[in-house]
């Protein structure tokens, strides 16, 4: 464990901390021999939703291509913090289309090409995305898939039957099965999270709140501790 015996105790921060540098260390690492990873950062599924507006809402004049353009210099200006976006609330709910950033989005909206009554319901709707995620999923698109993949996996029973399965180890498959085919972000209990979770002397439960302040994909986060454990010498 990483507060030894004998040695000043670690705060339960202190840990959570180290933990995070540890998670973000090993992230990497496991990306420079896999290469990019598809969402391996969760923030890249709340910019594809942002794009999709923007798709959407600049038909005829925006293209796809200038759409994903647009989409980026907005990521790259930190104009998309989906956190600083619900700031701008008015007392009525809707955005304040006056606040700096939101004025600066609607300008390079428009150089793009939208007009200005497009440029401002392509902001209202990202916007209400934003505000949505915020009030309903502590502002994680990661928290909105998961909670219809882990109904998916309490549903199984209904879908799937396996004689030759305990439950067990039937919602262990199906959990790869959504991580795999869907990049579905579930929890898969894997011996390596309890290895690591004691290591930190931490919760399991805290890596994956740890991975997703991160905005690190929990798809696989089991195969980056796995990796971990093999490699580490504790």
């Amino acid at each position: 464990m990483r507060n030894q015996e004998g040695g000043p105790g670690m705060s339960r921060e202190d840990r959570l901390d180290e933990l995070g540098t540890f998670l973000l260390d090993r992230w990497m690492l496991f990306e420079a021999m896999e290469g990019e990873l598809p969402w391996s950062w969760e923030v890249k599924r709340w910019y594809e939703l942002v794009f999709c507006i923007l798709a959407r809402a600049g038909q005829p004049e925006l293209g796809p291509s200038q759409a994903l353009s647009l989409t980026a210099m907005l990521a790259d200006l930190l104009l998309l913090d989906l956190k600083s976006i619900v700031e701008f609330t008015t007392e009525d709910g809707s955005p304040d289309l006056s606040a700096p950033d939101l004025v600066l989005m609607l300008d390079l909206m428009e150089r793009y090409g939208l007009g200005s009554d497009e440029a401002k319901d392509a902001i209202t709707a990202i916007f209400e995305a934003a505000l949505s995620l915020e009030r309903q999923h502590d502002g994680m698109v990661q928290h909105y898939f998961r909670s219809y993949g882990d109904l998916m996996l309490n549903e199984m029973g209904k879908h799937f039957k396996f004689s030759s399965l305990s439950d067990e180890d039937a919602r262990l498959i199906l959990t790869q099965w959504l991580q795999n085919v869907l990049n579905m972000p579930v929890v898969l209990d894997h011996p390596a999270m309890n290895e690591v979770a004691e290591e930190f002397d931490v919760a399991p439960q805290d890596i994956v709140d740890v991975a997703d302040d991160l905005n690190l994909n929990v798809a696989i986060l089991d195969d980056i501790l796995a990796t971990a454990v093999q490699d580490e010498e504790w």
